[in-house]
């Protein structure tokens, strides 16, 4: 039997509560899963990385995020060249009646080509870290980000 390094171990263990796939996990469910990985679960420590995960109170926790505090020597630098891409707004008066709803695109990687401009559009945004990517959203429509 093979042996899992700890960092396959809490990816397979966070994807459990990421019921939609999305790299996303409720925050509530933080102290569960550190319980699960064998990691520190002290209320207050919890409740300290909890806010330091979800710093702007979204009550989600992204997987990268969550890997690289606490496998941050495991984590893998390198960007694929093509992945899904997935958007939430958060702004309370663009959701779909108080729930959390997300936009999904494929994204693709082209060298570093691109540009941003000075209009405040999701593409801008992520031609600041990616400056040759092409996204194709699922509905065929840009989420604003505004």
């Amino acid at each position: 039997m093979e042996i899992e390094d700890p960092e396959t171990v809490a990816k397979r263990e966070f994807n459990k509560f990421d019921n939609e796939g999305t790299g996303l996990m409720e925050t509530n469910k933080l102290a569960e899963l550190l319980n699960i990985l064998e990691l520190e679960t002290e209320p207050d420590y919890v409740q300290y990385m909890a806010s330091k995960l979800d710093s702007d109170n979204t009550g989600v926790i992204l997987l990268n995020d969550f890997l690289a505090e606490f496998f941050p020597f495991q984590v893998n630098i390198e960007s694929p060249k093509a992945f899904t891409l997935y958007h939430y707004n958060g702004l309370q008066q663009l959701s779909d009646g108080g729930k959390v709803v997300f936009a999904r695109g494929s994204a693709v990687i082209l060298g570093e080509a691109g540009g941003t401009s000075s209009e405040s559009t999701l593409s801008n945004c992520l031609h600041t870290k990616w400056p040759g990517i092409v996204v194709h959203w699922d509905n065929q429509t840009e989420p604003k980000i505004i």
